[in-house]
């Protein structure tokens, strides 16, 4: 940017300067808190998408990772969940990360595995 002034006698005078302009927005991962889910005929479900990034800047000034991926089989328990958020400046920025759980409930019944019960002889054994 060049700014030039001129004063009421015709001097003049200027100089140039860089402006860079850097976005502002709230870079904090934040997560839900834990979030449950039934498990399938495999003792398993489907790791959800616990956080959404979200700028006012619109998308691009920064990078949202989640381990495990959303979509990511886990197993009946508790499983760890980390987001981790990047700002996609030229000179890098800030980072903000945080965790939450995916508890995979087995809400299946039991079933009985056994034969037909067995008879011992004589009845005293």
């Amino acid at each position: 940017i060049k700014y030039s002034v001129e004063d009421g006698s015709g001097n003049t005078a200027s100089c140039t300067t860089k402006l860079t302009v850097r976005p502002f927005f709230d870079l904090d991962a934040r997560c839900s808190p834990s979030v449950e889910a039934i498990a399938d005929e495999n003792c398993e479900a489907r790791v959800p998408q616990i956080a959404n990034a979200r700028s006012s800047c619109g998308a691009g000034f920064y990078n949202q990772d989640q381990f495990p991926p959303p979509g990511t089989l886990a197993r009946a328990g508790m499983t760890n969940l980390t987001i981790s958020r990047s700002f996609l400046g030229r000179n890098g920025g800030p980072t903000s990360s945080c965790s939450s759980g995916f508890i995979v409930k087995d809400a299946t019944p039991p079933v009985q595995a056994t034969q037909d019960p067995i008879c011992l002889w004589p009845a005293n054994n």
